[in-house]
């Protein structure tokens, strides 16, 4: 990695920016800051609740939208720091893995395969472990971001068990061609651009994005009681093309990350320190026709290609390559059967495939391992229904889907709405939904050469039984949505002793994944924004969450909501004279426990300062922001082996510099 600049030059830099703000501000051709209003964001159309998009109000779903409005507004820099602001939902860390975006307090252990990433309504995730990658798309190339909280098996199969976060790309319908380049503290940069073209029915999306995302090093002590120091970054390079021509649409997704982690177990001995490389490719067709003046289908094919490269060893002489995946074909349809009465439905069938998770020699590239991993399979097939009918002021959605996995028979997950049209600008929602996660490839198989860790053939799927209460309503300027909910999780997927009490062996001290005890959490979600087109706005989410210790481990003190915080907050406030913006953002999170001793309350503050005008055609947006200006660390408990106490959410004090250019 590079060797991070000084601060004071990042100083002069902020200094040398804010003149150029002031001298900037007398020339001509200026264009003022300008937000969508409040009643524009209400009639966006959400499309990851249901086939049949919907505006917020009536979307059959709790869904919260991060815009471009609010994604320029803060100068959000990642989906992943996005995702984290919305209530219900942070984005945690644990030894193994960085950005591992959590619903509702539901952990993940390593791997995130509880929430579902989508890109323009595709799913992507690892064909082995379940994780979707949040960077894998770079923020300057999202129009918005729908995060579904609870379950959305009915409409997405298996990993949408707590969630799903659809990213929506940018179009030439709101977007137009542009450049953005920016530094930042320790030696960061960024620097990438997209093009967007309509012409007749080809419309064109391409985009290539590098960012460099560096913290300063850290002194990490690990299970074994060796100190040392590791350096945090976050490296991603990313491609997106997207070419709609009529009834056909492509789209390919390319990425790379690089990212600092704590070893395969949280030692040095283990890797810690060393790079953990991502890359995956996504490529997807979609038919779309319409059959008739009330139905339309659309039927593709998805292939998502995933893999990951990980150190096993200090000197980084051994590695492991995980690769896996997808071949996915569909169908699904929406028809309005009449005025009232509408229908959605749809098949998948999908082929998951572990190629590999070896361990090997760096140098010459021979095979160490292959952890019981090669060539294994998995198909699966699933249908589902949805019935919509609407008559003035109500809304009925029920909806169920039917999978066959060949491992795990087969499964019915089902979902009911009701959504009520208070008025024109107020809603009630009652939501009853289910969901399911089949177990990963790797939690079935994988075995050690030394027996250490065991997959599990006799796992059953997760399931999660929620119902949700909402009131969602306008004031004027200000929007509000209230929600609670109880959640019941049944089968939560974990890796435990093999022999807690050492009956068989009392040296065999190996794991093995097994399904635990049923837990349950009551929660609270509150957001509220308050939009102008020209002004202040503001936001404010919070999240109360209530989960009990149904799960708790035998023998020990741990239990899922033992790492949640009860109490957590995201604030606000971005003002806007005419050409400049000033805004700043807090989050707060209340005492958590961790293995060896609680965490307190932990806040974080940010600030940016953006300066928009024009030169010729070209409209210019500079942005000088300063994220967790305190630069107090943030920490997580180490949930997944409990030997340390926490861990760094990988992110520091930055300050950075930003300009982007639209054409």
């Amino acid at each position: 990695m590079s060797q991070p600049i000084g601060r004071s030059t990042v100083r002069a830099l902020c200094v040398i920016m804010l003149a150029a703000f002031a001298v900037a501000a007398d020339e001509p051709g200026g264009e003022d800051f300008a937000s969508l209003s409040l009643e524009d964001l209400m009639q966006i159309s959400i499309s990851v609740a249901s086939l049949k998009e919907a505006g917020i109000l009536d979307a059959p779903s709790m869904v919260t939208v991060i815009d471009r409005d609010m994604i320029e507004e803060y100068n959000l820099q990642s989906v992943a720091e996005a995702v984290n602001l919305v209530a219900g939902m942070s984005v945690v860390r644990t030894y193994l893995k960085r950005d591992l975006p959590t619903a509702r307090g539901v952990l993940q252990d390593s791997y995130a395969n509880k929430v579902l990433v989508l890109i323009d309504g595709v799913p992507t995730w690892h064909g082995v472990t379940g994780e979707g990658a949040l960077a894998r798309i770079d923020i300057h190339d999202v129009e918005r971001i729908e995060v579904l909280k609870g379950p959305a098996s009915v409409l997405y199969g298996t990993n949408a068990y707590s969630g799903a976060i659809n990213i929506v790309l940018r179009s030439a319908a709101n977007a137009s061609p542009g450049l953005q380049i920016g530094i930042a503290e320790n030696s960061g940069y960024r620097a990438g651009g997209h093009y967007v073209a309509e012409t007749g029915e080809v419309k064109v999306f391409l985009s290539g994005n590098a960012v460099d995302n560096n913290s300063p090093d850290f002194t990490f002590v690990d299970e074994s009681g060796v100190s040392g120091l590791v350096e945090e970054f976050i490296e991603s390079r990313n491609f997106t093309g997207q070419v709609t021509a009529g009834h056909h649409s492509a789209m390919v997704n390319a990425y790379r990350i690089d990212e600092s982690y704590l070893g395969v177990t949280p030692t040095f001995a283990a890797g810690a320190g060393n790079p953990h490389l991502l890359e995956g490719v996504l490529c997807n067709y979609t038919f779309s026709t319409p059959i008739g003046s009330k139905t339309t289908v659309d039927t593709g094919l998805t292939y998502d290609w995933n893999s990951r490269d990980l150190s096993r060893t200090a000197d980084d002489s051994v590695r492991a390559s995980i690769v896996g995946d997808r071949l996915a074909i569909f169908g699904k349809a929406v028809a309005d059967l009449s005025e009232r009465f509408n229908l959605e439905g749809g098949i998948d069938l999908e082929r998951r495939t572990s190629s590999e998770y070896r361990n090997y020699d760096t140098l010459t590239d021979e095979t160490l391992a292959d952890n019981n991993m090669r060539d294994r399979e998995v198909d699966e097939y699933s249908g589902f229904l949805q019935l919509g009918y609407t008559v003035p002021r109500f809304r009925f959605v029920v909806g169920a889907r039917f999978t066959d996995n060949e491992l795990f028979g087969n499964d019915l997950s089902s979902r009911a709405t009701l959504v009520f049209k208070a008025s024109s600008s107020s809603s009630i929602k009652l939501n009853l939904g289910q969901s399911y996660r089949v177990p990963s490839l790797f939690e079935l198989y994988f075995q050690t050469p030394t027996n250490t860790v065991w997959g599990n053939t006799e796992l059953e799927p997760e399931k999660n039984d929620t119902v949700e209460l909402a009131y969602l309503g306008s004031f004027g300027n200000l929007f509000i949505e209230a929600l609670v909910y109880h959640a019941d999780y049944k089968d939560r997927i974990f890796r435990t002793r093999r022999y807690p009490n050492f009956t068989s062996d009392p040296t065999d001290t190996s794991t093995i994944y097994v399904n635990g005890d049923e837990f349950s959490a009551d929660g609270v979600e509150l957001s509220m924004r308050y939009q102008q087109e020209e002004g202040i706005n503001a936001f404010f989410n919070y999240t109360f969450t209530d989960g009990d210790d149904g799960d708790r481990i035998e023998g020990t003190d741990s239990y899922n909501f033992k790492y949640i915080p009860e109490h957590a907050a995201a604030a606000g406030v971005a003002f806007k004279v005419r050409r400049f913006l000033v805004s700043g953002v807090v989050t707060y999170q209340s005492e958590v426990g961790a293995p060896l001793e609680d965490i307190g309350d932990q806040t974080t503050f940010d600030l940016t300062l953006g300066y928009r005008h024009r030169s010729g055609s070209t409209l210019l947006r500079h942005y000088l922001t300063c994220k967790n200006l305190a630069d107090d660390p943030i920490l997580i408990p180490e949930y997944v082996r409990q030997r340390i106490n926490e861990v760094p959410s990988g992110y520091g004090r930055r300050i950075s510099y930003n300009i982007q250019i639209e054409f």
